[in-house]
């Protein structure tokens, strides 16, 4: 039962989190596995649009088609990616 209640406090805290977010468009790094698919999901649960930052092309597009997102190449470690997907992306919904 303790579990269960652990389970329904986090879940309250994450929609109380969202719902507060005034803008309907994220960029989720490293969106493709872990924590990063995780929350592209979650935020894709609550109607906001998810950028889909991926390093592997082919897994972004199919996790922004998954979430309905969009992809975008991206590697954070990289400076010339960050400086390409700062140039050519519209990150307005």
């Amino acid at each position: 039962m303790r579990r269960d209640a652990e389970v329904a406090t986090a879940t309250r805290r994450r929609s109380g989190i969202i719902a507060g977010m005034t803008t309907s468009t994220v960029l989720v790094t490293g969106a493709t596995s872990g924590i990063g698919l995780y929350i592209v999901r979650l935020f894709a649960e609550h109607g906001l649009t998810a950028i889909v930052g991926a390093r592997d092309a082919a897994r972004g597009e199919e996790v922004a088609t998954e979430v309905g997102g969009r992809p975008l190449l991206l590697d954070v470690a990289d400076a010339n990616t960050m400086a390409a997907a700062a140039a050519t992306s519209n990150f307005t919904s």
